[in-house]
Protein backbone atom coordinates (compact mmCIF):
# COMPACT_ATOMS: atom_id res chain seq x y z
CA UNK A 1 0.00 0.00 0.00
CA UNK A 2 1.57 3.53 -0.62
CA UNK A 3 2.18 6.26 1.33
CA UNK A 4 1.77 9.90 0.89
CA UNK A 5 4.12 12.54 3.05
CA UNK A 6 3.95 16.28 2.94
CA UNK A 7 6.87 17.76 4.44
CA UNK A 8 7.74 14.01 5.91
CA UNK A 9 9.97 11.58 4.15
CA UNK A 10 9.02 8.31 6.04
CA UNK A 11 4.84 8.89 6.13
CA UNK A 12 3.71 7.24 9.26
CA UNK A 13 0.35 6.29 7.71
CA UNK A 14 -1.29 6.82 4.32
CA UNK A 15 -1.12 10.04 4.39
CA UNK A 16 0.78 12.42 6.78
CA UNK A 17 0.89 15.81 7.04
CA UNK A 18 3.86 17.82 8.87
CA UNK A 19 3.85 21.29 9.77
CA UNK A 20 7.81 21.75 8.08
CA UNK A 21 10.19 19.14 7.11
CA UNK A 22 10.96 17.27 10.23
CA UNK A 23 8.40 18.74 12.25
CA UNK A 24 6.54 17.13 15.12
CA UNK A 25 3.07 18.64 14.84
CA UNK A 26 0.83 17.36 11.99
CA UNK A 27 -2.01 15.19 10.91
CA UNK A 28 -1.93 11.27 9.80
CA UNK A 29 -4.90 9.61 7.89
CA UNK A 30 -4.13 5.72 8.49
CA UNK A 31 -6.63 3.07 6.78
CA UNK A 32 -5.18 0.80 9.49
CA UNK A 33 -8.00 -2.06 9.57
CA UNK A 34 -6.35 -3.63 12.63
CA UNK A 35 -7.53 -0.77 14.13
CA UNK A 36 -9.95 0.43 11.82
CA UNK A 37 -9.64 3.80 9.74
CA UNK A 38 -7.86 6.78 11.84
CA UNK A 39 -7.31 10.55 11.55
CA UNK A 40 -4.51 11.25 14.39
CA UNK A 41 -3.59 14.30 15.45
CA UNK A 42 0.18 14.09 16.06
CA UNK A 43 2.08 16.98 18.32
CA UNK A 44 5.70 16.67 19.58
CA UNK A 45 6.55 13.94 17.15
CA UNK A 46 4.85 11.23 19.78
CA UNK A 47 3.22 9.35 17.80
CA UNK A 48 1.74 7.29 21.14
CA UNK A 49 0.84 10.17 22.55
CA UNK A 50 -1.62 11.78 20.43
CA UNK A 51 -5.36 13.01 19.70
CA UNK A 52 -7.61 10.27 17.39
CA UNK A 53 -10.62 10.01 15.77
CA UNK A 54 -11.26 6.25 14.00
CA UNK A 55 -14.45 4.31 13.24
CA UNK A 56 -13.83 0.60 14.09
CA UNK A 57 -16.63 -0.40 11.86
CA UNK A 58 -19.49 -0.40 14.53
CA UNK A 59 -18.69 3.02 16.61
CA UNK A 60 -16.83 5.94 16.00
CA UNK A 61 -14.18 6.21 18.81
CA UNK A 62 -12.64 10.29 19.75
CA UNK A 63 -9.95 10.25 21.95
CA UNK A 64 -6.93 11.41 23.41
CA UNK A 65 -4.44 8.40 23.99
CA UNK A 66 -1.06 8.39 25.68
CA UNK A 67 -0.68 9.33 29.40
CA UNK A 68 -2.57 12.43 30.80
CA UNK A 69 -4.97 13.66 28.27
CA UNK A 70 -8.48 13.93 27.95
CA UNK A 71 -11.10 15.33 25.48
CA UNK A 72 -12.34 19.21 25.84
CA UNK A 73 -15.50 20.19 24.06
CA UNK A 74 -15.32 23.72 23.06
CA UNK A 75 -18.17 26.32 21.88
CA UNK A 76 -16.25 30.11 22.30
CA UNK A 77 -14.68 28.63 25.78
CA UNK A 78 -14.01 25.23 27.29
CA UNK A 79 -17.92 23.51 27.69
CA UNK A 80 -17.24 20.50 28.71
CA UNK A 81 -14.00 17.87 29.78
CA UNK A 82 -13.30 14.24 30.08
CA UNK A 83 -11.19 12.81 31.48
CA UNK A 84 -10.03 9.04 32.65
CA UNK A 85 -13.69 8.01 33.31
CA UNK A 86 -14.90 11.43 34.63
CA UNK A 87 -16.92 13.95 32.79
CA UNK A 88 -16.94 17.72 33.98
CA UNK A 89 -20.00 20.12 32.28
CA UNK A 90 -19.31 23.65 32.57
CA UNK A 91 -15.45 22.92 34.56
CA UNK A 92 -11.87 21.99 33.63
CA UNK A 93 -11.58 19.53 36.97
CA UNK A 94 -14.33 17.00 37.35
CA UNK A 95 -14.23 15.92 41.11
CA UNK A 96 -16.64 13.36 40.38
CA UNK A 97 -18.00 10.75 37.88
CA UNK A 98 -20.24 13.53 36.85
CA UNK A 99 -19.64 16.83 38.11
CA UNK A 100 -22.17 19.62 37.08
CA UNK A 101 -20.63 22.98 37.64
CA UNK A 102 -23.79 25.54 37.64
CA UNK A 103 -27.28 24.58 37.18
CA UNK A 104 -28.72 21.21 35.94
CA UNK A 105 -32.40 19.50 34.90
CA UNK A 106 -33.10 16.17 35.14
CA UNK A 107 -36.09 15.50 33.36
CA UNK A 108 -38.51 12.01 33.88
CA UNK A 109 -36.64 10.07 36.10
CA UNK A 110 -33.60 9.60 38.32
CA UNK A 111 -31.94 7.16 40.85
CA UNK A 112 -29.44 7.64 43.30
CA UNK A 113 -27.47 5.30 44.79
CA UNK A 114 -28.18 1.81 44.59
CA UNK A 115 -31.93 2.54 44.15
CA UNK A 116 -33.98 1.61 41.27
CA UNK A 117 -35.69 4.11 39.07
CA UNK A 118 -39.17 5.49 40.62
CA UNK A 119 -42.32 4.10 38.65
CA UNK A 120 -43.30 7.76 37.55
CA UNK A 121 -41.39 10.42 37.16
CA UNK A 122 -39.07 11.18 40.22
CA UNK A 123 -36.48 10.40 41.87
CA UNK A 124 -35.50 7.27 43.92
CA UNK A 125 -32.84 7.43 46.79
CA UNK A 126 -31.63 4.63 48.70
CA UNK A 127 -29.41 5.88 51.49
CA UNK A 128 -30.14 9.54 53.01
CA UNK A 129 -30.93 12.46 51.35
CA UNK A 130 -28.29 15.47 52.84
CA UNK A 131 -30.01 19.04 52.77
CA UNK A 132 -27.88 22.15 53.79
CA UNK A 133 -29.34 24.16 56.91
CA UNK A 134 -30.41 27.96 55.69
CA UNK A 135 -31.40 31.06 58.11
CA UNK A 136 -34.86 31.48 57.15
CA UNK A 137 -37.89 30.44 54.41
CA UNK A 138 -36.97 30.28 51.15
CA UNK A 139 -38.93 32.57 48.71
CA UNK A 140 -42.16 29.73 47.71
CA UNK A 141 -42.89 28.27 44.24
CA UNK A 142 -46.20 28.41 42.82
CA UNK A 143 -47.62 25.34 42.49
CA UNK A 144 -44.53 23.60 44.15
CA UNK A 145 -43.92 23.00 47.70
CA UNK A 146 -40.36 23.19 49.25
CA UNK A 147 -38.25 21.42 51.64
CA UNK A 148 -35.71 22.90 53.50
CA UNK A 149 -33.56 22.56 56.97
CA UNK A 150 -33.70 25.62 59.44
CA UNK A 151 -30.14 26.44 60.88
CA UNK A 152 -31.53 26.61 64.41
CA UNK A 153 -30.08 24.82 67.56
CA UNK A 154 -30.91 21.54 67.13
CA UNK A 155 -31.82 22.31 63.20
CA UNK A 156 -35.67 21.44 62.46
CA UNK A 157 -36.94 20.39 58.94
CA UNK A 158 -39.52 22.69 57.33
CA UNK A 159 -42.06 22.35 54.76
CA UNK A 160 -42.63 25.37 52.83
CA UNK A 161 -46.07 25.29 50.67
CA UNK A 162 -46.82 26.94 47.67
CA UNK A 163 -49.15 29.91 49.35
CA UNK A 164 -45.64 30.63 51.68
CA UNK A 165 -46.57 28.76 54.78
CA UNK A 166 -43.74 27.06 56.37
CA UNK A 167 -45.02 23.85 58.06
CA UNK A 168 -42.59 22.71 60.88
CA UNK A 169 -42.34 18.98 60.46
CA UNK A 170 -39.77 18.83 63.45
CA UNK A 171 -39.45 20.75 66.84
CA UNK A 172 -36.09 20.46 68.33
CA UNK A 173 -35.45 17.15 66.76
CA UNK A 174 -38.78 16.04 68.02
CA UNK A 175 -41.91 14.87 65.26
CA UNK A 176 -44.65 17.66 66.05
CA UNK A 177 -47.31 14.98 65.53
CA UNK A 178 -47.92 15.11 61.79
CA UNK A 179 -48.12 11.45 61.85
CA UNK A 180 -45.94 8.25 62.72
CA UNK A 181 -42.79 8.45 64.80
CA UNK A 182 -39.16 9.58 63.84
CA UNK A 183 -36.89 6.86 64.76
CA UNK A 184 -33.26 8.47 65.89
CA UNK A 185 -31.74 5.44 64.29
CA UNK A 186 -29.21 5.39 67.76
Amino acid sequence: QGRVGINNKNPAGTFDIRQQTGGVHGLIVDTDYSNGDQIRVLKDGNTSLLGKVTFDGTNMVVGAFGSGGGIRFWNNGEGMRLTGDKLIIGGTVPGETLHVVGTSRVTGKAAFGSSTLPTGNGISVSNTIQVAEISSAPTHVEANGILWVKNDNPTNLYFTDDDGNDIALTNNGSNVGIGGSISSGK
